[in-house]
């Protein structure tokens, strides 16, 4: 059986690109958009409202990057940014891993 695009996401959120203190950025394993990557917060984390003033500050930095990168190399005008935390749930785990993407 061949995994699809969603369940190597569910288990793996692709390439890992760079790990900061707070955030691992990966390039997803589906690339219909080019450039399409996840942001993982290293630790668990239940919501946005858990997240922590210096976990804001990396991840500020972060999209910035990510963004200047994704503009010089897809020449990018559009950025569709958002957070998950849902398919966390389907294994039965107490502690979601958030997560954001971005779709260039």
């Amino acid at each position: 059986m061949q995994k699809n695009d969603f369940e190597e996401i569910k288990t793996k959120y692709g390439e890992l690109i760079k790990s900061m203190q707070y955030w691992d950025l990966y390039l997803a394993p589906s690339q219909t958009y080019m450039g399409t990557s996840a942001l993982s917060l290293k630790r668990n984390c239940k919501g946005l409202r858990d997240i922590k003033a210096n976990e804001w500050k990396e991840f500020n930095l972060l999209t910035k990057v990510i963004e200047n990168l994704l503009i010089k190399s897809f020449n990018t005008t559009l950025f569709n940014w958002f957070c998950a935390s849902n398919s966390v749930f389907r294994d039965n785990k107490d502690e979601p891993q958030l997560h954001w993407y971005v779709h260039p």
